[in-house]
């Protein structure tokens, strides 16, 4: 059965949202560039502001969203475009339905919201809908500052210990563009959005799935055709490794997220920097709004290469200039060295990391808990070959994976977010292809 009778559209909104497209186009265009590949349908049935089948299509309700400002709209259309872009549905992996959903809005809404206006850098390009909305009622998109810098795994991992799993409600109906009822799922909270369910037969879904890659592909070059600087988010930069996509410098990614982690910071003389102190000299130190050192864990086992640890562990000395708090750990299945704050360089200088055995991180994060530690980061450099807790810890976690010689590392984690050390001077491709040449 089709849509049950025409769809009514409030004067000027469809401008509105023309307006918008150019605007991305202008200021953001590798945004500008995703929502121009993807297909926009009205739908007032919605008991939220829009919906989602994370690859190529957007449900709008019109009536809702005519009350809704400029920046407003911005932060819902900003909002199913990730979805999109992130491939958050595709990322559920048996994942109770209703928590995951909650987990993707948690880390969006929080990476939308973080947005900078282009022409001015220190205000925000949108704002959330987070107000009464005639016809919705309370729109109160998901936010909590306990899941700022983790990725929608790590949140969900939390959400399971903060709320049953009861799949809880009804499933919502949507139409597609020919009029054909589809199912989302049933409302998650927060008032954004619905998920609609991939339907149909699966060489069609796989079709659409490979068809929205190479959308991406295409507003990655664009963008950059457009604006040799543009800023992807830090999990869109973690989308394209995963694509073999044109990429941003590890090391830039990884100053990129420290920026933002040290964005709040604030210097005090009553804490001077220990490195700086320690020759004598007075530099303020950092004092955060929250507490917490960073603490970097070296995987130093049999499958790691010393030089290319070491390279990697030269390049993580810049920490040391940032976070007074630096702590590194060295341990292959146990702790081997522990180089407290200041003392990094002198570490470094002996140009040896003990182990060479097997892999296991649980002493990592056991050597934290019984330290009384609670890092406002911990990051992991690793090739993933290990053994994890069963949860994520309640701190961010970053991955620096290094890849072997092939190009090969272990599973994703559950937790955290990623940064892929590539291979140097050698593509994946190429290798590959020397591998089979020699066979």
């Amino acid at each position: 059965m089709g849509r049950p009778k025409p769809i009514a559209i409030p004067a000027g909104l469809t401008e509105r949202i023309a307006d918008l497209k150019f605007e991305l186009l202008w200021r953001y265009p590798f945004w500008g560039h995703i929502l121009a590949g993807v297909r926009l349908i009205w739908a007032p049935e919605l008991p939220t502001l829009a919906a989602t089948d994370g690859c190529e299509r957007i449900w709008l309700n019109p009536r809702p969203l005519q009350q809704l400002d400029r920046q407003e709209l911005g932060f819902v259309l900003m909002h199913e475009l990730c979805h999109i872009v992130l491939d958050t549905l595709g990322r559920e992996q048996g994942r109770d339905r209703r928590l995951w959903n909650q987990a993707t809005d948690y880390a969006i809404n929080r990476q939308v919201a973080h947005m900078p206006l282009r022409s001015e850098p220190d205000k925000p390009a949108w704002r959330s809908p987070s107000r009464e909305i005639e016809g919705l009622g309370n729109c109160a998109p998901l936010f909590d500052p306990r899941f700022d810098h983790l990725a929608a795994e790590a949140i969900y991992d939390k959400l399971l210990k903060l709320q049953p799993v009861d799949g809880g409600g009804s499933p919502a109906k949507v139409y597609d563009e020919f009029g054909e009822a589809l199912q989302a799922d049933a409302d998650h909270g927060g008032g954004i959005d619905l998920h609609v369910e991939p339907q149909g037969p699966q060489d069609r879904l796989t079709l659409e799935r490979d068809e929205a890659i190479q959308r991406l592909k295409g507003a990655v070059e664009r963008a950059r055709q457009d604006d040799r600087h543009a800023v992807l988010p830090l999990g869109i930069d973690r989308r394209l490794y995963e694509l073999d996509l044109p990429r941003v410098p590890w090391q830039a990614l990884l100053q990129r997220y420290l920026l933002e982690l040290g964005a709040a910071n604030e210097r005090s003389w009553a804490r001077p920097h220990r490195r700086w102190l320690a020759e004598d000299v007075l530099v303020a130190g950092a004092v955060r709004e929250h507490d917490g050192c960073v603490v970097v864990a070296v995987d130093t086992s049999g499958s790691m290469a010393q030089d290319q640890l070491l390279a990697v562990a030269a390049e993580l000395a810049v920490l040391e200039q940032t976070f007074s708090d630096l702590w590194v750990v060295t341990a292959d299945a146990k702790i081997h060295d522990v180089v407290a704050p200041g003392e990094l360089r002198a570490f470094l200088a002996r140009g040896k990391l003990r182990g060479g055995g097997g892999t296991d991180h649980r002493p990592v994060f056991e050597w934290i808990a019984q330290r009384g530690l609670r890092p406002a980061l911990l990051v992991c450099c690793t090739d993933l070959r290990t053994a994890l807790p069963r949860q994520g810890p309640d701190f961010p976690v970053l991955w620096l994976v290094l890849p072997d010689a092939y190009g090969e590392r272990g599973p994703r984690p559950r937790f955290g977010e990623e940064i892929v050390v590539p291979l140097p001077n050698v593509t994946r491709h190429n290798l590959s292809h020397q591998v089979r040449a020699s066979v």
